[in-house]
């Protein structure tokens, strides 16, 4: 009985630890138009989606980025066992194959939005982290906006401020 219990204590690790785990954050971004006219939009990662609002006008859509998986495969040499039973039997010394998984993203993507109305948006951008920099246009090419986020600036000024930013950060405060 007791070992029972040792088999249940990785499991509820892991359902501890699952519960930790938190969603991504959604990264707001602004598109800015002719004239530095700044239109702000959100990025929601936890589903996939984007909307903005231009002109009093709702955009939603989706985004998807560039990720792919890559499989390597390498020898190695070791001792194995085998069981049967209570008491299993023998063992081999040979060579098995080891497998290694890794996540190759090459920071970009594509969004794809739309209106209630119809218009239509078409986004490239590139990314790292929660820096963003791209460039939405309608489909005929006749509107083009820069997309562009910074959340590595603490708030930062929206485009087209023409307030100057602080050369030096503020001194902590003493306790």
């Amino acid at each position: 009985m007791s070992r029972n219990r040792f088999h249940l204590l990785p499991i509820a690790a892991m359902l501890v630890l699952a519960g930790c785990a938190t969603a991504p954050q959604p990264l707001p971004f602004d598109l800015v138009g002719k004239g530095n006219t700044v239109h702000r939009g959100l990025f929601k990662p936890a589903d996939g989606s984007i909307d903005v609002r231009i002109n009093n006008k709702v955009y939603t859509g989706f985004y998807v980025t560039s990720v792919s998986t890559a499989r390597s495969t390498t020898m190695g040499w070791g001792v194995g066992y085998g069981g049967y039973g209570r008491y299993g039997y023998g063992g081999a010394y040979g060579a098995y194959p080891s497998e290694t998984w890794t996540t190759v993203s090459n920071n970009s993507g594509k969004a794809f939005l739309q209106s209630g109305d119809g218009d239509k948006l078409n986004c490239d951008f590139m990314y790292e982290g929660r820096r963003l920099l791209g460039e939405c246009r309608s489909l005929d090419g006749s509107v083009v906006y820069q997309m562009v986020a910074n959340e590595a600036v603490t708030n930062p000024p929206p485009a087209g401020n023409t307030a100057p930013a602080p050369s030096v950060p503020p001194a902590p405060t003493q306790r």
